[in-house]
């Protein structure tokens, strides 16, 4: 029984750890503003806007405004710098829905969410926007899961050491298991 008290309290260990990244990102992330904070609606916009066909190479910035200005101040390619970036695309991506759903047509069909990738990327071909700027690697993906999910992360991480760690001591009462 000790065994299954082990593993319980590696495995919500390696869950609470997670959680503190999570907790860790949004804290950063805020700098002297609001954290960043991502809904998991919003993750699955995230990963829809990651498969679309971006260029490879980086174009020329040919607007000026806020967003301009935001692609301008990313200094390389680090997550929450892209996490900035891409929740403006994501802004984008659900107008362009919106837009869609207005005139009428069907959100399940394939043709509607191919309209709103070359709309949307007509729309971001101004801003010179590459793949590199919305590519997701599985540490970054991991990372933004951490993000949605921290509260409930930690609060089972840490019921789940407690539990492991009450098996593991229970070394007194026989168990049908042992």
């Amino acid at each position: 029984m000790k065994k299954v008290g082990f593993v319980i309290i590696f495995v919500c260990a390696v869950i609470t750890a997670l959680a503190v990244i999570g907790i860790n990102l949004s804290i950063t992330g805020a700098k002297g503003g609001t954290p960043i904070t991502i809904q998991p609606y919003q993750l699955e916009e995230y990963y829809t806007i990651e498969q679309m066909d971006f260029p490879e190479e980086r174009g020329e910035l040919t607007k000026n405004d806020t967003f301009a200005k935001k692609i301008k101040k990313m200094e390389g390619t680090s997550l929450l710098e892209r996490i900035r970036v891409m929740d403006e695309i994501r802004d984008r991506y659900e107008k362009q829905r919106g837009k869609l759903l207005k005139k009428g047509m069907d959100q399940d069909s394939e043709e509607f969410q191919e309209k709103v990738e070359t709309e949307l990327l007509k729309e971001l071909s101004k801003y010179g926007i590459d793949k590199s700027v919305v590519s997701l690697g599985w540490w970054d993906k991991v990372c933004m899961f951490s993000l949605v999910y921290r509260s409930v992360m930690l609060i089972f991480g840490f019921l789940g050491i407690g539990l492991g760690l009450a098996i593991v001591t229970s070394g007194g009462v026989k168990s049908d298991l042992d």
